[in-house]
């Protein structure tokens, strides 16, 4: 695959994923202001990408370019670390700190374990 090939196939996979966390955005949010969405984007997207990492290009046989196509591009779009800040400067602003207390512990230790435990799975699957 060409450099440009590349730079090609995460730019579609990223329109992809851009809109699919898009569509994340017309839940409703719960007492308002609660950002749902992008807690629902993050913590998917810190399971969904070990899992591809790890298990998907073993079980698969998927090369490098691939996995980066569907890592930086796919899954880089759905995510959206600038999202989890602005979201967590309006709650501070807004005075909102039990929900950002809540936000914060939820997408960063969320993330973590999430993650985490998309590791132990995909080595569980691979050693099976």
């Amino acid at each position: 695959m060409t450099k440009l090939q590349k730079f090609i196939y995460i730019m579609i996979a990223a329109f992809v994923g851009g809109n699919l966390r898009y569509a994340l955005g017309f839940l409703p949010e719960p007492a308002g202001t609660f950002p749902i969405g992008t807690i629902i984007a993050n913590l998917s997207g810190a399971f969904l990408l070990p899992i591809v990492v790890i298990y998907v290009q073993y079980q698969f046989h998927i090369d490098s370019d691939h996995i980066k196509i569907i890592s930086s591009g796919l899954l880089g779009a759905y995510t959206t670390f600038s999202t989890f800040t602005k979201d967590s400067v309006m709650l501070y602003l807004n005075h909102q700190f039990l929900s950002l207390t809540i936000y914060l512990l939820l997408t960063i230790i969320g993330g973590f374990l999430l993650a985490e435990l998309s590791v132990v799975l995909s080595t569980k699957l691979i050693a099976k």
